[in-house]
């Protein structure tokens, strides 16, 4: 078990924190802005709009001037397919974020992903890059908003018998650390700087540690750092 009898469970964010999901969203969305006539985006863009969920990142892809409503909804159902042919093509996890994952699991701590994305995909994307490694997962549904509401947090606590302050959060984004924090109150909140949000705007936050290298988190696990 942990020698840091506080963490009892860590849930992580998917996009950006464990994996590099952005390759296989460019393509995806870009093939459905070009499928309605509009002009895509690069990789950069892209990393700026991701972390809020699909319709989200649909919305922030077209012009402002397209209103929403249907054409709006046309392109998100496109994306869709799109990233259902490509989500496991060119993402990849983070060096060193297997490695952290299962030395967790060797704790005895189990292990979540709470994601914006679809649940579906999220399911499909975790059996393939990390199988095995994820015990819970709770991605966006009908009856699941995305974060920062916390009906998919909530069920994990249920799920785990878990109180929020046993619960070791990590994300990778502004909106990860409020919802971790303010939302849910994980402890402790965990930031990485690998991910599509700079360590600046994280550290304004103020997580109880930012990471640089996965294997920064284990001083934290054996309680050596505060």
């Amino acid at each position: 078990m942990s020698k840091n009898a506080s963490i009892k469970a860590v849930a992580f964010d998917l996009d950006g924190t464990i994996l590099d999901t952005l390759p296989d969203l460019t393509n995806a969305m870009n093939l459905a802005l070009k499928a309605h006539g509009r002009e895509g985006h690069s990789l950069e863009v892209y990393g700026r709009l991701v972390g809020r969920g699909n319709l989200a990142l649909t919305r922030s892809a077209l012009p402002p001037e397209v209103p929403d409503g249907e054409a709006v909804r046309e392109v998100y159902e496109r994306f869709l397919v799109e990233y259902e042919k490509c989500q496991t093509e060119r993402s990849a996890p983070y060096p060193g974020i297997i490695d952290l994952m299962k030395t967790l699991k060797e704790r005895g701590l189990p292990l979540a992903v709470i994601s914006n994305k679809n649940h579906p995909n999220v399911a499909t994307i975790l059996k393939h890059y990390f199988p095995g490694l994820i015990d819970h997962v709770r991605g966006v549904t009908a009856d699941r908003p995305p974060k920062p509401d916390p009906t998919g947090g909530r069920e994990l606590l249920k799920t785990l018998g878990l109180a929020p302050a046993d619960v070791c959060f990590v994300g990778d984004s502004v909106l990860d650390m409020r919802y971790g924090k303010t939302v849910m109150g994980f402890r402790p909140v965990v930031g990485v700087s690998w991910g599509y949000c700079p360590r600046g705007e994280l550290e304004k936050e103020g997580p109880d540690l930012i990471l640089d290298k996965p294997s920064d988190f284990l001083p934290l696990l054996d309680g050596t750092r505060t």
